[in-house]
């Protein structure tokens, strides 16, 4: 116990007052095994640190912390994660065992768990050692960058003179029950699929650039068109309020991606057909065409040459012997290409409709619903100001 002794209350000896700071320091408690610091106090600088400022990129992105600031201690780079929105990866802190989960938001391509004030990690269910520990300063949970970048199968790569660390890693978007197990990398544009064990292998890269802050809004469906091949539709909407549509299309043929063709649709909802008597039809907006079982184009049509619009963009909502049904992205309207006559037809004209019958946003309303048994009539349907469906045959 400490007595004082002989103070004069007028005037604190100034050897008490720092003993009485001493006592008060003491008395702040720990906070998961780390000193408690008072806000805007920066933490004590340890053996091994460096506090000068450095640099983390996340698939090329520069990264921003809101709790703290990421460090070097004994060479290995420590990141923040408390309230760090890192992208593609989930994280999962548990207060009662103290420990942190990662995801690469697909499980199976990566996972893994660390304790604070441990420096081993359970990455794919095994064991690794790293030179520091996790940590809590402040109430701010710092990891190594090593222990993401191999729970995501990442890349890490320092620049010492730029004090500069980046991580690359997979993203992967588009999972859903109507992908069929086919993902996308949105980082690289790199093609993956689960396998058998819902391991998740990379196929093939492509040409696909994905737009930054939108990856959540990628769907992926993939259509069989042989036993050893698929059609792999890929559509992402973007820009406020999401009046942007990138929809690309990909042959894969035994995991190799061997043709594809990307459309850009502008505030119009594009729905093109996948397949046509058993090929996959491929539309980059323009040139529509026909790939058969081997992967060759079997045949081609260009529409914005068929219909002299050559800066529209087309979705193609129908095909049959001798013509195509495809909607303008300029103006909506459903057009009718006779691909024997070469030429080009409004849809609403051809069934002797007035405008003020049309219906719908950004399209006229009708819809192309088949062919008469005898292949002699196009069946379309419209509905009317009390939104009950009409038919309408068109004779070819």
């Amino acid at each position: 116990m400490i007595q004082i002794q002989n103070v004069k209350r007028c005037k604190p000896d100034k050897r008490i007052i720092v003993v009485l700071a001493l006592l008060g320091c003491m008395a702040m408690g720990l906070n998961d095994g780390e000193p408690a610091y008072a806000a805007g106090v920066a933490a004590p600088v340890k053996q091994g640190q460096e506090t000068a400022s450095v640099h983390v990129y996340f698939n090329g992105n520069i990264m921003s912390f809101p709790k703290g600031e990421p460090f070097i201690n004994k060479g290995q780079m420590m990141i923040p994660t408390t309230d760090a929105a890192l992208p593609g990866i989930v994280t999962d802190y548990d207060p009662k065992t103290r420990t942190l989960s990662l995801t690469n938001g697909t499980a199976s391509l990566g996972s893994g768990r660390i304790k604070v004030n441990s420096n081993i990690g359970f990455v794919h269910n095994k064991k690794v050692i790293y030179t520091v520990s996790a940590s809590n300063i402040r109430g701010t949970l710092y990891v190594p960058l090593a222990f993401i970048s191999d729970v995501v199968r990442g890349k890490l790569e320092w620049k010492k003179d730029e004090r500069m660390a980046s991580i690359t890693y997979p993203q992967l978007v588009g999972e859903s029950e109507e992908s069929k197990g086919y993902l996308l990398d949105a980082s690289s544009g790199v093609l993956y699929r689960k396998v058998d064990g819902g391991r998740i292998r990379a196929l093939s890269p492509t040409n696909i650039k994905l737009v930054e802050g939108y990856y959540g809004l990628t769907t992926i469906i993939s259509t069989k068109v042989t036993e050893d091949a698929d059609l792999v539709t890929i559509q992402q909407a973007y820009g406020e309020p999401m009046i942007n549509d990138d929809f690309y299309t990909l042959f894969v043929q035994k995991g190799k991606v061997i043709r594809q063709a990307k459309a850009h649709y502008w505030s119009f909802n594009a729905n093109n057909i996948k397949l046509y008597n058993g090929k996959a039809v491929m539309n980059d907006g323009q040139t529509v065409r026909l790939i058969d079982s081997d992967g060759s184009v079997k045949e081609t049509w260009n529409m914005g040459k068929l219909s002299g619009r050559l800066k529209d963009s087309f979705a193609v909502e129908g095909m049959g012997e001798g013509f195509i049904l495809a909607r303008s992205n300029d103006e909506g309207f459903l057009m009718l290409f006779n691909l024997k006559t070469h030429q080009s037809f409004l849809v609403y004209e051809l069934l002797q409709l007035a405008p003020e019958q049309l219906t719908g946003f950004r399209e006229d309303g009708i819809k192309f619903i088949g062919q008469s048994k005898n292949d002699c009539e196009l069946r379309f349907e419209l509905s009317d100001s009390e939104g009950q469906p009409q038919t309408f045959n068109y004779a070819l």
